[in-house]
């Protein structure tokens, strides 16, 4: 299972909450990440997410809510989530973000 974060959510993500504005970590998890992520794990497949089309940087809080979102806020058992989660990147700009998601995940 495949989620490109440009393709299907924004070409321009935005910040943490919702109630701060359009395109939020907190929308995308809830609309996007969760139910697809919740899907792969019934189906016992791995959710691969794109996050090298969007079209400007990532505000690290958007990352944060998104991505460790799904275990503190979307009930997810963490080693579920590191195991079949997997952030694709092919553009050398966008490693950090991988990492930091990573790192995100690791620290709830």
């Amino acid at each position: 299972m495949n989620v490109d974060i440009a393709a299907d959510f924004s070409p321009t993500p935005g910040g943490r909450y919702s109630k701060h504005g359009p395109y939020s970590g907190q929308e995308f998890r809830e609309k996007v990440l969760l139910p697809r992520m919740k899907d792969a794990l019934e189906r016992r497949m791995d959710l691969n997410v794109v996050i090298d089309t969007v079209r400007r940087s990532y505000q690290v809080s958007f990352l944060d809510e998104a991505f460790a979102g799904l275990i503190r806020d979307g009930g997810l058992p963490k080693d579920a989530v590191q195991k079949h989660l997997h952030i694709i990147s092919s553009n050398p700009r966008f490693e950090k973000y991988r990492t930091l998601i990573q790192k995100y995940i690791s620290s709830v």
